[in-house]
């Protein structure tokens, strides 16, 4: 029986390819993918909107392409969250910019020929709500299904996004399921902050936490203690109380961000004097990710008919002379 669906997969791969391929002049390599087989290209945003969020605790800056936040600067402070030189929120390319929204997948797991991290981010999402007053503002954006996503993703869904900058900066994503099915999502708030200096980073709040293993030699081993960053880090974790800071000394600052309904914690760097894709000169030197995620199919969320779910994950900072170390 498996044979048999088997072969009748490949058939119907075969005549797909046959369709596709009919008016084409075949050259290798090609670099078609199952996207431009099947139709499911979703239309990428050629224009784009920036929301600025102020008040008395500081400025966020957000793209209503992605509902992206790419910019917080806390009153008197510098700027907390990491960017390449020169973002560009209609492009294609994941950007390597403040807080990219992950969703429905993470990395590569949506179908083959999809694109990483999902399509939440490559779509202009509507403006649903901006409230500001001296201490609180805050912005609501929203993204729903209809039938460009439906030919990539065949499920019914409300996203909303709510930014709130206060003392602190809150992102909060919360997935509806607007369906009669059930379905699963991985996702994530892609979070890259600035630093001083990777290799004199330290974070701590790992305690407890289980070291899935990605680029270790020790899965499934409990962490304790602080964790120094180096250029080139790479660790997943099973988060625990779900409350970190990061020690920035040279900056004189420590970043302090909790988050709820995560299931993995992802921590990286890029290697030093790395100026792949759009890194360049001595990026690899300020950027770090800390980032609340759900990253495969065995830590995915099930969101069941007319159910939520809702990944939340505040920063603050602080100068260190301000807190206990």
């Amino acid at each position: 029986m498996t044979e048999k669906l088997l072969g009748c997969a490949l058939a119907a791969a075969a005549l797909l390819c046959v369709a596709g391929c009919a008016s084409t002049t075949y050259n290798y390599p090609d670099t078609r993918t199952y996207a431009d087989f099947a139709g499911a290209v979703l239309p990428q945003p050629t224009d784009n909107e920036i929301v600025t969020l102020t008040n008395a605790h500081g400025v966020a800056k957000v793209s209503v392409v992605g509902a992206h936040v790419f910019s917080y600067v806390p009153v008197g402070g510098g700027e907390v969250l990491f960017s390449v030189k020169e973002p560009d929120f209609t492009s294609p390319d994941f950007q390597h910019v403040g807080i990219p929204v992950v969703w429905p997948w993470f990395n590569m797991n949506g179908e083959p020929g999809t694109w990483i991290h999902g399509f939440a981010r490559r779509m202009k999402w509507t403006v649903v709500e901006k409230a500001e007053t001296a201490d609180v503002s805050r912005l609501v954006l929203e993204l729903v299904s209809d039938e460009a996503t439906r030919k990539v993703w065949p499920y019914d869904f409300r996203l909303v996004c709510t930014v709130t900058l206060c003392d602190r900066l809150l992102v909060s994503l919360a997935t509806w399921n607007t369906g009669s099915i059930p379905f699963e999502v991985t996702e994530g708030l892609h979070a890259f902050f600035r630093v001083s200096d990777v290799d004199a980073a330290v974070l701590r709040g790992l305690d407890g936490c289980v070291n899935d293993g990605l680029f270790s030699d020790r899965p499934d081993a409990e962490f304790h203690g602080d964790l120094r960053f180096h250029a080139g880090e790479g660790r997943v974790f099973t988060p625990g109380r779900g409350e970190y800071v990061l020690f920035d000394e040279g900056a004189n600052r420590a970043i302090c961000v909790a988050a709820r309904g995560h299931r993995k914690l992802i921590l990286w760097s890029i290697p030093e004097a790395s100026c792949t894709g759009q890194f360049s000169g001595d990026d690899w030197k300020h950027f770090v990710c800390l980032e609340p995620a759900a990253i495969m199919r065995e830590s995915a969320v099930m969101v069941l008919p007319g159910k939520r779910h809702e990944l939340q994950m505040s920063v603050k900072a602080a100068a260190l002379g301000e807190m206990g170390r």
